[in-house]
């Protein structure tokens, strides 16, 4: 004879509770009262199955602190569940996910498993957030059973929301100046090859887990000295972009000069910018033979003259900025001032600024270029164009002055200078004079004018 009880567990948690069976009755013959009890049963009264949902940005570790990741960043979501309660669960759980737009997943957006964990991959957008944004993660009916009850567990939190935004990822530009480790400028002769003209520092500013960029084009500008376009051919005969830590890498080049500008170089090797990393690269030209430009610069006049993609989503392009924080038609950063000069001592003498402004103010000078072909000693002066001698000065040849090659101008050692005063320290008057430059090789003479 079998006999079952429904029994309704008590609602607090309890331990240690003795249930055992007593069985009373009359033996058929004698009449006699009988009694049998069963062994003890123990049992533990636990608390049912509660369920927690649980969210979080698991990786990378930058954007699982401030919730912040880069433009087509890849990062991971991971969902888990705490069971607040002692009995477990024997069916599996259900997660979604619900992704803001442009956001994506290669991962199904909705994951059943026995697992209390789970992952999804996620890809950021390609633009920046304009507002936070938020990721919903749910544990989703039906909910998972009780392994006691075999009803559907006490689910506590079962929605969970993620702050999520994407911060914007520009290119950004600087042209180092020869203190930073840049060119100085200055005179180059015709014919002269691999000239620096322009050192960029470029810098991906997006996080350091954040996709590349390539930067797959520059397209330069040709100016003189101030600002106005000067038809490339009559100055370079080659642009070349390379590394500047390995000058063996090149970018690419531009070996068809012609008179149009802009000169665009396109990269055969893309320059692959990681986020956070600065690189650096020289622009590097060669001097046409037959150069008739006094003075040209390279120069960038809008942020579209650069063109770099983001490695992961190639559109749109990659916002361009100046490190001053100027884009578009304000974009514009200028290469250090070239001044052709003939490789001749007679007619390679010139000075710059001419006129100049001698007024007492700091660095008020006009600097003097000229080319030794050897080293000699040099006597300088200044004279009126009657004749009057205004400033003498002279140099041995084992001075800076007298050495042998192009002299810097107003960009380097070895230049010879003038403040605009005579010999007794005052300023002459408004006018134009004549320099002359004595050497070993000859005498040559050049015009100066002086205003105030």
């Amino acid at each position: 004879m079998t006999v079952s009880w429904r029994l309704r567990a008590p609602l607090l948690a309890v331990t240690g509770q003795l249930i055992y069976v007593q069985v009373n009755g009359k033996d058929r013959n004698s009449g006699e009262e009988r009694v049998g009890v069963s062994p003890t049963l123990g049992v533990d009264v636990v608390t049912r199955a509660q369920l927690a949902l649980d969210g979080r940005i698991s990786d990378p570790f930058s954007a699982a602190v401030d919730g912040e990741v880069g433009l087509n960043q890849i990062f991971t979501i991971t969902a888990s569940v705490e069971n607040r309660g002692v009995a477990q669960v024997n069916t599996p759980y259900r997660y979604g996910i619900i992704l803001p737009n442009g956001y994506s997943t290669g991962d199904p957006l909705e994951q059943v498993t026995t697992s209390n964990t789970v992952n999804w991959r996620i890809k950021a957008r390609s633009t920046p957030s304009t507002s936070q944004e938020v990721i919903v993660l749910e544990l989703r009916d039906p909910s998972p059973l009780d392994e006691n009850s075999n009803r559907p567990a006490d689910v506590r939190v079962q929605r969970v929301n993620v702050s999520i935004q994407t911060a914007p990822k520009n290119l950004v530009f600087k042209t180092l100046s020869s203190a930073e480790g840049g060119p100085e400028g200055g005179p180059v002769a015709r014919g002269q090859a691999d000239v620096v003209v322009m050192t960029l520092r470029l810098t991906n500013d997006g996080k350091t887990t954040s996709s590349n960029i390539l930067l797959r084009s520059l397209a330069f500008h040709l100016l003189d000295r101030n600002a106005n376009a000067v038809a490339p051919n009559t100055a370079i005969k080659r642009l070349r972009v390379v590394s500047h830590n390995n000058p063996e890498k090149q970018f690419g080049q531009l070996s068809s000069i012609t008179a149009a500008n802009p000169m665009i170089v396109a990269f055969t090797v893309l320059d692959t910018l990681a986020g956070g990393v600065p690189d650096l690269v020289d622009v590097l030209v060669d001097i046409a033979d037959n150069v008739s430009a006094k003075s040209f610069q390279l120069a960038f006049v809008s942020s579209n003259d650069v063109d770099a993609i983001d490695e992961v989503e190639p559109q749109p392009r990659v916002a361009v900025k100046a490190e001053s924080g100027t884009s578009g038609e304000d974009f514009d950063l200028y290469s250090v001032v070239l001044v052709p000069f003939d490789d001749k001592f007679e007619t390679s003498f010139y000075n710059y600024p001419n006129p100049f402004v001698p007024n007492g103010a700091e660095k008020a000078i006009t600097h003097f270029s000229y080319f030794l072909p050897e080293d000699s000693e040099v006597d300088f002066r200044i004279f009126t164009l009657i004749g009057e001698l205004v400033y003498a000065k002279s140099y041995k040849a084992t001075d800076p002055q007298g050495r042998a090659g192009a002299r810097r101008g107003s960009f380097g050692s070895g230049l010879i200078e003038w403040d605009g005063r005579n010999g007794n320290g005052d300023v002459v008057l408004n006018g134009v004079y004549l320099a002359v430059l004595k050497t070993k090789f000859g005498v040559t003479t050049t015009k100066v004018a002086v205003v105030k």
